[in-house]
């Protein structure tokens, strides 16, 4: 209990900052994201429209008086926000705020003991960790915006605990299930659970979208599925501007689709080193193909090993990386999806058998993660400078980088521990 106290403490002095200027921008500031969740699912499910017809946006806009992005996600995530529908916007901003704290809370809870057990590791470790997650600048970010990035990792979290205690393949499904209905690319997950041989819990995730798509097909507008097939899936790969949306060039996109449409595109942020469309679609692509292959192998050879639950903290916290990183568009806020792979690299970066060097980079990189520059930066605008503009982007592929040699070491040296490590020092 004595050690609890400061952990305590340090929590509401972190905390408590931040769920004020919260509460206080409800009345003085715009949420950015939110507008569009809210009139997809007004317009779907009240007014039995097509949330992406073009005139969408212009309408919200003018109701609201405020710039509404597009809804780009496929129509079974509608069933998502749905219930944004049965409120006022102005009700619903305050319900997503208090929904993203909540999340929050119990992702930290989830984090801190029972993902990584570090709540048991020295007073020193706890409150760096602590301090870590509470200060995870993307989080407030998303919580800015009134996104959905805190709901996908929680629920993703609360799928792995399951898989990490044995419970049934329902409990891991479910949630995982609705992590994909929200974000789509968590479906990516899958992949490592298969390697692993989890079969039922593949199945029913699966089974889990297909009722999903189901009943979204029959409660949905028709006119949902043939916008979206016609005006937004053609747009939706890389090198593409999604309609109504900004180049994804722009700085904010730290996915490999930003780092090459900087390179190869022409776009109103940054001056392209080699314009050349053909090579911002096929060279993400085949980055992304490694990428995907890479850690593939990783899992398949772990899970051809016989212990299906000795990596799965290292196949997890790879293929969030992997997910982040193959995304078409991944903003600033997505890099929420990143913390469980930030904290178990931490974990093992100050553990032992990790030489100086190597520890020094899986640090500064999970600091940048938390903590990076302004990406929009004049001086980053031209020439190669514009590189710099993909920083984070080679913070989360460092981190990848030191799971993926970890998860070598661990495949040849039995002893070494594959997932989270706890950290006694403090």
């Amino acid at each position: 209990m004595t050690k609890r106290v400061p952990a305590f403490v340090l929590f509401l002095l972190l905390y408590l900052p931040a769920l004020g200027s919260d509460i206080f921008a409800l009345r003085h500031d715009r949420t950015v994201d939110l507008p569009s969740f809210h009139d997809a699912a007004r317009r779907a499910f009240v007014e039995r429209r097509s949330p992406y017809d073009p005139m969408a946006g212009a309408e919200a806009e003018k109701r609201l008086a405020q710039r509404v992005h597009p809804f780009l996600y496929p129509p079974p995530s509608l069933l998502v926000v749905a219930p944004l529908a049965l409120v006022s916007y102005g009700t619903a901003r305050v319900v997503v705020l208090a929904l993203n704290h909540a999340l929050f809370l119990l992702l930290v809870h989830l984090l801190l003991r029972r993902l990584t057990g570090l709540e048991r590791a020295g007073e020193g470790a706890l409150a760096f960790f602590l301090a870590y997650v509470l200060l995870f600048q993307p989080v407030r970010v998303t919580v800015a915006a009134g996104q959905v990035n805190l709901l996908v990792v929680t629920l993703i979290v609360l799928a792995w605990d399951s898989l990490r205690r044995g419970r049934g393949p329902a409990a891991a499904a479910l949630p995982l299930s609705i992590a994909i209905l929200a974000k789509t690319y968590p479906v990516l997950l899958l992949l490592p659970l298969a390697a692993h041989r989890r079969w039922r819990v593949v199945g029913l995730t699966l089974s889990f979208l297909a009722a999903a798509l189901v009943f979204a097909a029959i409660v949905l507008p028709t006119a949902v599925w043939s916008d979206w097939m016609r005006d937004v899936l053609p747009f939706g790969g890389y090198g593409r501007t999604p309609p109504g949306l900004f180049s994804p060039a722009a700085p904010w996109n730290q996915s490999l689709n930003g780092f090459t449409a900087r390179l190869f595109l022409e776009n109103p942020f940054s001056a392209a080193l080699a314009p050349s469309p053909a090579a911002a679609r096929a060279v993400p692509a085949l980055l992304a193909c490694v990428l995907l292959g890479v850690a593939a192998a990783a899992s398949l050879r772990a899970g051809a090993r016989g212990d299906k639950d000795r990596f799965l903290d290292l196949d997890l916290s790879l293929w969030l990386v992997v997910t982040f990183a193959v995304a078409p568009l991944s903003w600033e806020h997505h890099l929420v999806l990143v913390l469980p792979a930030c904290l178990l690299a931490l974990c093992v970066a100050l553990g032992p058998g990790v030489g100086g060097v190597t520890r020094a980079l899986v640090v500064l990189a999970a600091f940048l993660l938390a903590w990076g520059p302004p990406l929009d930066s004049a001086a980053f605008k031209r020439g190669a400078l514009t590189l710099l503009i993909s920083g984070e982007l080679y913070a989360v592929l460092l981190v990848g980088g030191f799971l993926l040699v970890w998860h070598r070491r661990a495949r040849r040296d039995p002893a070494l521990r594959a997932g989270f490590t706890e950290v006694r020092t403090g």
